[in-house]
């Protein structure tokens, strides 16, 4: 049996060569890198990110929706060819360093 997790529409597809059916489980990854945002902004990422599947899925698929954050250490992201830090987004936002 083949499992694939197609993160770009949130959908996990369980098939093999005569099973084709889908099983709905939404699951969404997001990465940020770490340090950026506390505990409270990730936990309303994933409290809007399931809104917002469940708005497009339908409520019962609310108990089931999964939300991932994945922290990326500073500096091991790349943009453009270069490290990303913490410190270049938050001066992206406007934010000035923590003490």
């Amino acid at each position: 049996m083949v499992t694939s997790v197609l993160q770009a529409v949130g959908r996990r597809v369980d098939h093999d060569s005569t099973d084709t059916e889908e099983t709905a489980m939404p699951l969404v990854n997001i990465k940020v890198i770490k340090g950026v945002f506390d505990t409270e902004q990730k936990q309303d990422m994933i409290s809007r990110v399931t809104d917002t599947m469940v708005e497009i899925e339908g409520e019962p698929l609310r108990g089931v929706t999964w939300v991932t954050i994945e922290e990326v250490e500073s500096g091991d992201w790349g943009m453009g060819g270069r490290a990303v830090t913490t410190q270049d987004v938050r001066d992206l936002q406007g934010v000035t360093a923590r003490a």
